[in-house]
């Protein structure tokens, strides 16, 4: 059985590949013939060659926020038809299919238009290209591009960034050679440890200056959960911690240094975290570092009202507590002046005494007295409130920023 299938496969092997090398021979000297590389394909010449172009996009190498650098592993499969190559297979044996190296016909001069650095050629004279009876070219090759790439860190650390690639035929204009069928693919892409590569990439043809363009729009996601957790996170929680600094009791003595710590660890930890952003500052500057600011003018806040708490604390109960001071500790614990009927005493009777009401009812105002420790809780209730809300609508204005 297995004797027969080898017999088989040999066979077939026969009818596909029966040609030999004097049949290739005579068959690529036959084409090379005459024929000029610097020539573009057309018997007429006033009609552009058509260059369809399948583009598979494999990994993202390196991006650069202070450079702008944009580098990518890209494979490039082109193909295109050149009238001079084509012959008729039962001429040379059944031969249906040419290999030519890239230096040796006329290939599309295809041009990388925004390089990071100095122009690369296309392809390479030592990659081989597939000729077809029909006169029909097939070449590919897999390309390193570094472009440039406007960087926006603006929402840092949950930022996308988009990057292009743009393409033209070097030396022709739209009527001589332009882009035919082109298209893009994102399903090869391998994963990255920084970025997340977004299949909404998209490819595009335009004429500009008399020339045909090819805009391969590439876009990435920044993969921020390391940011939220050993940045975003710290930082709320110490903006929180902060403001518990009220809740401890005055008669402590430690206010005045736990705060003064707290701001001393923000001023640290602001520092750290400010070298460890980009340092492309185009176009805004990132929320995040507006972030930081308000974060830090709020625990100065913070520490201030914890002074002015204390001085309540402190103040000797001789020095009168003003009106609109009154006014305002009442109102925050809610303090309120009672009313009760004012009775009168009348001489005992035997061993007991009788109240007696008046016959026109008067009522006699009772005022709980404020001290200024009770002003001092008013101003830790106050300064809690206001502390806390400051740090919600901060935080909810940086978030609601950069998603």
């Amino acid at each position: 059985m297995m004797s027969a299938i080898l017999v088989w496969v040999s066979c077939l092997f026969a009818l596909v590949a029966s040609y030999s090398v004097t049949d290739t021979t005579n068959l690529s000297s036959a084409l090379l013939q005459n024929y000029n590389k610097n020539l573009r394909p057309g018997v007429d010449q006033s009609q552009a060659n058509e260059i369809n172009i399948d583009v598979y996009f494999l990994s993202l190498q390196e991006f650069s926020e202070t450079s702008g650098l944009f580098a990518a592993r890209v494979f490039f499969y082109v193909s295109w038809n050149d009238e001079r190559l084509a012959w008729n297979p039962a001429t040379y044996n059944g031969v249906t299919m040419m290999k030519f190296r890239q230096d040796t016909l006329w290939i599309p001069p295809l041009f990388l238009s925004n390089p990071y650095s100095n122009y690369k050629d296309f392809g390479s004279d030592k990659l081989l290209m597939t000729v077809f009876p029909s006169g029909d070219v097939r070449m590919s090759s897999l390309e390193l591009t570094e472009s440039t790439c406007g960087v926006d860190i603006t929402k840092f650390p949950y930022d996308t960034q988009s990057c292009e690639l743009q393409y033209v035929f070097l030396g022709y204009l739209a009527n001589q050679v332009k882009f035919g069928n082109c298209t893009l693919s994102m399903a090869q892409a391998e994963k990255n440890s920084l970025w997340t590569i977004n299949t909404d990439s998209s490819i595009s043809i335009s004429t500009i200056q008399f020339r045909n363009n090819m805009n391969l729009k590439f876009s990435f996601t920044r993969k921020s959960q390391p940011y939220t957790i050993n940045i975003i996170s710290p930082l709320v929680a110490i903006a929180v911690l902060h403001i518990t600094v009220f809740i401890l009791p005055a008669d402590s003595g430690e206010r005045v240094g736990f705060s003064t710590t707290i701001i001393l660890s923000i001023t640290v930890y602001q520092t750290i975290v400010s070298d460890s952003l980009p340092n492309s500052s185009m176009p805004n500057l990132a929320f995040i570092l507006y972030k930081l600011f308000v974060d830090f003018l709020v625990s100065i806040c913070v520490h201030t009202l914890v002074v002015i708490s204390l001085y309540f604390y402190l103040k000797d109960e001789k020095h009168d507590i003003p009106k609109f001071i009154d006014g305002f500790t009442r109102c925050v614990l809610r303090k309120r002046r009672n009313k009760k009927l004012k009775s009168t005493e009348t001489p005992s009777v035997g061993s007991e005494k009788v109240d007696v009401m008046p016959e026109n009812d008067t009522m006699e105002e009772v005022t709980s007295e404020i001290t200024w420790k009770d002003v001092g809780k008013a101003w830790d209730v106050f300064s809690l409130i206001l502390s806390l809300s400051s740090v919600l609508i901060s935080n909810s204005i940086f978030f609601f920023s950069v998603m």
